[in-house]
């Protein structure tokens, strides 16, 4: 009776549809990970070098405090104060 369900109405036919499609989409990704993880990857980039410092300001540490808040993570923008307009 399943199977006269199954296969004989509309409802039927279109839940065949998806279970077949569902079982390629399942068989297709199987594959297509199986065929990346056996790729060859590509060498990366070399790194690039940062920039040394001009001998005086490696000196007198000047190029590590680009600014006062360096060094203390993520700081938010500052806000003017209220009332305070930036426009002239």
């Amino acid at each position: 009776m399943a199977w006269q369900e199954l296969f004989g109405t509309d409802v039927g036919l279109l839940s065949l549809a998806v279970i077949v499609f569902m079982l390629g989409i399942g068989v297709f990704f199987v594959r297509l990970f199986v065929r990346k993880m056996n790729s060859e990857v590509p060498a990366a980039p070399a790194a690039r070098r940062t920039p040394t410092p001009p001998p005086s300001l490696a000196r007198t540490g000047a190029a590590r405090r680009s600014s006062p808040r360096a060094g203390r993570g993520f700081t938010a923008p500052r806000r003017p104060a209220a009332g305070c307009s930036s426009r002239r």
